[in-house]
């Protein structure tokens, strides 16, 4: 596209009473977003579902220079402006009804790789799912799956870091612009998956901060974007299970990892189940035998812990807990480490798959 096509396009999207799927059919009717803001008015209305007050919007709209200003910062940034005709823009998304009409994409992961997963759950993650996501990187090692996910804490961040320990692409799909990440405490996180060759993607434009209203859209962009959906653990309510929702409206594979009726955080799954909407998946191994993605690799290649480039005080925590089992205040005492600080590092060493933690703030080396 060339720059004025660019600008058009972007500053479609941000025309009032102007949706996705609108814009979408604007440009099938006139033939590019240029065309369609060098309209008459009489033209427009004469396009279906474009009414009195869509084409004024369209008409009226001169914040041009505000898009030009956006499309600058993107370019700077490094961040690609994929719309819904490009050949880089996931294919699998295009065919919802309602995807975006562009997406801005930092980094250079393939989004339309043979096989994408997404992996999704609550922002409570409890052991038992966070065990879960550390088998299923075990399981999908050597298959290329594009694991995506929302970035959030709690099973999503488990999803994307057990993708990175695993050799395996990870997209993040984002609720605001780049030029911030939440929740704050994953920008690390951010940072490793761009390290790794991953991609950060959002439909959002740069300064637009995360509104509790940008994460159900953001949902649809995860549900789209994979071939099947796996839900490790949630409630009855909240995004995972919006978002099993709208898989489930787009027809993709659907599935949940079930848990004892009394855990609040597998009644969603065990919903989905029993509903006939998500099939039960009771080991990693079984998903990727579901999927048909048979293992390229020995999932047992992965690095030994101490030949991880860990810091200084992360050895000095490992080598504390190579005796057994110790509680946070043993290793507290024993380490000289401030409390706040060593919850961190441990926290780090879970993510990178060395250590896991047990009821009651007891933790060990992962065998």
């Amino acid at each position: 596209m060339t720059e004025q096509e660019l600008i058009y396009g972007v500053a479609l999207k941000s025309v009032p009473n102007i949706g996705d799927k609108t814009a979408k059919s604007l440009i099938a009717y006139c033939g590019s977003a240029e065309a369609v803001f060098q309209s008459k008015k009489s033209g427009l209305l004469k396009i279906p579902d474009i009414g009195e007050k869509s084409a004024e919007s369209i008409i009226k709209f001169k914040d041009f220079d505000r898009i030009a200003q956006e499309i600058k910062f993107a370019q700077s940034k490094g961040i690609n402006i994929y719309f819904y005709f490009d050949k880089e823009y996931p294919q699998r998304l295009k065919d919802c009804v309602d995807s975006p009409l562009f997406l801005f994409v930092k980094g250079n992961t393939d989004l339309n790789a043979q096989r994408v997963l997404a992996v999704i759950g609550t922002r409570n993650a409890t052991q038992y799912g966070r065990e879960f996501c550390y088998s299923l990187g075990q399981a999908l090692m050597g298959t290329n799956c594009l694991i995506v996910s929302g970035l959030a804490f709690g099973i999503d961040t488990y999803a994307h870091k057990e993708a990175l320990n695993n050799q395996l692409p990870t997209a993040a799909i984002l609720g605001h612009g780049l030029k911030t990440i939440s929740p704050p405490r994953n920008r690390s996180l951010a940072k490793e998956i761009l390290d790794e060759g991953g991609a950060l993607i959002t439909e959002h434009f740069s300064d637009e901060p995360p509104n509790p209203e940008n994460f159900p859209k953001r949902n649809r962009i995860v549900a789209g974007m994979c071939d099947g959906l796996i839900i490790v653990e949630s409630g009855n309510r909240g995004g995972a299970m919006i978002t099993a929702e709208l898989a489930w409206g787009y027809d993709r594979e659907i599935y949940a990892v079930p848990g004892r009726i009394t855990d609040i955080y597998s009644q969603g799954c065990n919903k989905l189940i029993s509903t006939n909407k998500a099939m039960s998946v009771e080991s990693a191994e079984k998903l990727v035998e579901y999927l048909g993605w048979n293992q390229q690799s020995n999932k047992n290649t992965r690095p030994f812990a101490l030949e991880q480039n860990l810091s200084e005080q992360e050895k000095r925590i490992y080598n504390q807990m190579r005796s057994g089992e110790k509680h946070i205040d043993t290793l507290f005492a024993e380490s000289g480490i401030g409390l706040s600080e060593l919850s961190m590092i441990l926290l780090d060493l879970e993510f990178k798959g060395i250590v896991i933690s047990l009821p009651g703030k007891v933790y060990k080396i992962r065998s």
